[in-house]
């Protein structure tokens, strides 16, 4: 579980990003989105739980190795951005917005296609991104969305998924 903090800068970070983001379809978020020590702590928790994301030919990934863990094979940039649209998929989920085709689609492909990620570096994207939209979704879903964050979001969306 993620501590509350943690959470709280999540759901800050993503309401401020759905405000103030005017390329939403680009992968990168603003770098105060997140502090690099709380995108750090995302990634062991990814790093920890490898093992159970698929990799290649549909097989379970073998356990982050020391060496990974020590020197993560994406950046902390890199998980940022994932991170930035998880909480973006999150944010859709608890509004009722349709977000695999939306949010998570599209970055996935960026990632497998712009940035020729490998199928473990994939896994891990897969997971931060699970991550950081289940803590977001389960924080919000306590407070329901209104009707202008849910028009805000899925005016964003739409143009996510032309970029």
């Amino acid at each position: 579980m993620v501590p509350r903090r943690s959470v709280g800068a999540l759901l800050s970070g993503a309401l401020c990003v759905l405000g103030v983001v005017a390329a939403f379809g680009q992968p990168r978020p603003p770098a105060e989105f997140l502090a690099d020590e709380s995108v750090r702590h995302y990634v062991g928790l990814a790093l920890a739980n490898l093992g159970r994301a698929k990799c290649t030919n549909d097989q379970f990934c073998a356990p982050a190795t020391p060496a990974e863990i020590a020197n993560p094979p994406i950046s902390v940039d890199e998980a940022r951005a994932v991170i930035h649209r998880g909480t973006v998929s999150g944010v859709a989920e608890a509004c009722g917005l349709e977000w695999v085709d939306r949010s998570f689609v599209p970055m996935m492909s960026y990632w497998r296609h712009s940035e020729r990620k490998t199928e473990r570096q994939m896994a891990l994207i897969g997971l931060l991104h699970g991550i950081a939209q289940g803590e977001v979704s389960t924080a919000m879903s306590a407070k329901p969305c209104d009707a202008a964050l849910r028009r805000d979001l899925d005016a964003q969306l739409s143009q996510a998924k032309k970029s």
